[in-house]
């Protein structure tokens, strides 16, 4: 077990096709010396909590992408989400 710190480049994301919302999307690159194994994991933002989510296998170099927070809408409140999809360096 171990805590890494890893560095994320943040964009806003909306789907107007599909959902009138905007959210926070983090990429992130596993540039630890660790492969991260599948399972829970606690995602903080500048030392706050931000949510639980779950983690897919992530070996080095590869990229995943985490959807944080439901930024604006027709609701105009914050609200977190949870979801993580898994890429390769490419």
């Amino acid at each position: 077990m171990a805590i890494i710190t890893l560095t994320p480049g943040f964009e806003y994301t909306a789907f107007p096709k599909s959902s009138p919302h905007v959210y926070l999307k983090a990429k992130i690159k596993n540039d630890s010396e660790y492969a991260l194994l599948p399972g829970p994991a606690s995602i903080f933002l500048d030392n706050n909590f931000i949510t639980k989510s779950s983690l897919k296998v992530s070996f080095l170099s590869f990229y995943f992408i985490f959807f944080l927070l439901f930024i604006f809408g027709k609701e105009k409140n914050k609200k977190t989400i949870s979801g993580i999809h898994n890429k390769s360096k490419k």
